[in-house]
This record gives C-alpha cells, structure tokens and sequence, in this order.
C-alpha cells in the first residue's frame, strides 16, 4: 500500500534520525513529489540531512533547495532554542520550574536537535502560578494572549503556549490523569522533565488525540521512534498500555510500537500487542497523506464526525454552530460544573468567531462544508484503522 514517495520517507528518516552511512533505497523517487511532501510534514531540513548523503552522482537536481532549507531551518530552530532556555532560565530564577513538553524534550534525542522542528514550545506550571509565570514572561518581552487552559506566547518569530493543565488531552476522567501525569516528574537544572514511562505515554495520547480529531503527522512518529531508542529498557509497556486503554487510543500505541519495529527496527521486549503489515502500513499512509498538521478547516472535522457517529438527527451544519458540551467543556471551563450556561457558552463562541477572530459567515459555512468533505475522507481511513 505505500507508495515508492512513502517508503523513501521512511527510509531516508532512519538514515537521519539515527545518523547512518547512506543506503541505496532501491528505487529512484519522485523528488519533487517527495520535497512537496517533506515541506508540508515540516521535515525537509531532516530529511535532507539523509539525502545530503548520497553520492555526488546520485543527488537530485533540486539538491541546492535541500540543502539550503536544513540550513535555514538549523538557524532558525537554535534561534527558537536559545530563546526558550532563556525563557526557562527567567522563570527558575523567580522560582518557577516550568514541565518541558514534547518537542522541548524530544529535540535532544535527535541527532542534529535543531533538524527536529517546532512550531512552538509548549510548557507547563501549576494553576497558582500562572499570572507570576505571565507577569514574567511579559517583563522579558513576550506578548501574551490568555485562553482557557493555556496561555499564548509570542516574541517575534518565536511562539509557544504555556499551560496549566493537560486536560484537553485526555477525554477520560481528564483531572484524574492529568495529576497522573505531573505527579511523575523530574529535575534536571532549571527544567522538569516527564519519566520516560509517561513521556512515551503522553507522545502517544497526545498523538492520538489529534489523530483522531484532525489528524498528525509523520513527526510524531519519529518522536515516539527515538523515544523508544533510547529508553525502551527502562519503559514500564504495561503502565503505557493501561493509560493508552484508559483513553481508548491502545490501537495507537500498538500501530506506533509495530512501526517502529517494522520499520525502524526497534528491539522491544514486551508482549503488547503487535499489528498487521498492511495495517501498519495503512497507518503510515495515513500519516503522510492525511494527517498533516494545521489543516485551517479543521476546527470543525470533529463536530462532523461526532454527529455522524452519533446518527444524530440534528443535522452536522447545527452541531457545528451550537456543538454539545462534551465538545467544548475545556475551552469554557464553567460548563464542567453546569450543562445550564450551554446557551451562553454558544453565544460567546459565536461572537469570538464573528468579532475577534473576524470569521464572516460566509467563510464559516464555507469552512463548514469543507470540513465535511475533509471529514468523510477521514472516516473511511478511520474505519479502515479500526480507530474510531
């Protein structure tokens, strides 16, 4: 099922991410089709330190464009670097020590840390000390705009959230594993940092989430990859899959785990569950053609699906204007005590949309019926994974 453009993904990433000598693919790719790919995964200036490898006779035409995108994407990345340990060093000195997340963490595992891109940095601290960590962050330049669980930061090119809560990523008993997870933390200088167990853990839930929302990448793959390389002796599998099963994304983790073995060949020893071949190789299909990051008619994808999965007689257009709370409990946080402020909570939705956000209702029915079709095509490859 994968194409020759896939597999030469694929192959080329384990040359980049574990730094090996190069190896002929087998096949000569498309390789505008596979730069068009890379670009929209964010992981051109990666892959291009596999294809920088090739004999000098083998290289692409194209191969000044690779080369000087991993050098772009090398300075602006050690920009982005610089400036969040600055930023973790402001707040350690006030006394806040702020949770590193996900690219923050991984980063270090790849060979070259700045080839592992990011849009932002994402970071977490306690609930009490929020206002401190935003009084600080302003005081060295960063523009904030707050949200329900997060706050958004900005200092020129650079961009990150700062949370209090991971919520949002567990659609379970979310306070319960939430403390779960930040109960099982630790030091090291001025940064806290998950154990691997529940590093692993979170890189998969937090995958799945959106892979099941709107969709990610082949990124998140490689995270889990490396993840796995360096602390699969130490990772409790079982405490990862009953988490995983607490959720109900333990499909994920087994086509993840399988990959990675398939793939990648990652030694495991663990009894969890493997999948089949072609399912796993439906999966990374998946993941480089329709689960791209960033998708602008996304925020309506889940709203669909859920009206559809329901056999709802409320037609999708209504429940994507006024969608039930269960949809948006963590972005209106008073409806966790009360289903009764859902009219209100509909109200203020629609007016961040129409007044802040400046969305027309034109384009917000435009978007409405591109999400379905959007939707659609990813329910099919939803079943196909037995995901849903």
């Amino acid at each position: 099922m994968l194409t020759n453009d896939n597999k030469a993904i694929l192959q080329l990433s384990r040359i980049a991410l574990f730094d090996l000598e190069w190896s002929d693919l087998g096949f000569t790719p498309d390789w505008n089709a596979l730069w068009d790919k890379c670009q929209a995964q964010n992981i051109t200036g990666l892959i291009a330190s596999a294809v920088l490898k090739m004999p000098e006779s083998d290289l692409p035409e194209n191969v000044s464009d690779w080369k000087t995108t991993m050098l772009q994407t090398i300075a602006v990345m050690a920009n982005k670097n610089k400036e969040f340990s600055n930023l973790a060093k402001a707040l350690s000195d006030k006394g806040i020590t702020p949770l590193c997340l996900k690219g923050c963490v991984v980063k270090d595992l790849y060979p070259v840390p700045e080839l592992r891109t990011m849009g932002d940095f994402d970071i977490l601290v306690e609930k009490q000390q929020r206002k401190d960590a935003e009084h600080i962050l302003i005081s060295i330049g960063y523009e904030i705009k707050k949200d329900t669980l997060f706050t958004a930061l900005d200092k020129g090119k650079v961009h990150g959230e700062l949370f209090f809560s991971l919520e949002d990523d567990f659609r379970i008993e979310p306070e319960k594993w939430d403390n779960e997870l930040k109960s099982h933390v630790y030091k090291k200088e001025n940064k806290l940092f998950l154990n691997p167990t529940y590093e692993f853990a979170y890189s998969i839930i937090h995958a799945a989430k959106h892979l099941l929302r709107e969709g990610c990448g082949i990124r998140n793959l490689f995270d889990v990859v490396l993840l796995l390389k360096k602390h699969s002796d130490i990772i409790d599998f079982k405490a990862v899959e009953k988490m995983c099963m607490a959720q109900g994304y333990e499909k994920v983790l087994y086509y993840m785990v399988t990959a990675a073995e398939q793939w990648y060949d990652i030694k495991l020893k663990t009894d969890i569950t493997r999948t089949e071949p072609s399912k796993t190789e439906a999966f990374l299909t998946y993941l480089l053609e329709y689960g791209i990051f960033g998708r602008s008619i996304d925020g309506n994808v889940l709203s669909t699906q859920v009206a559809r999965r329901e056999g709802s007689t409320v037609s999708t257009f209504r429940r994507i204007f006024f969608p039930p709370k269960q949809m948006i409990w963590h972005k209106y946080q008073y409806l966790k005590k009360t289903s009764l402020l859902l009219p209100v909570a509909w109200v203020h939705r629609l007016i961040s949309a129409v007044f802040v956000k400046k969305y027309s209702i034109i384009n917000m029915i435009k978007g409405v019926n591109e999400s379905i079709d959007y939707s659609n095509e990813r329910e099919k490859w939803l079943d196909v994974l037995e995901l849903k």
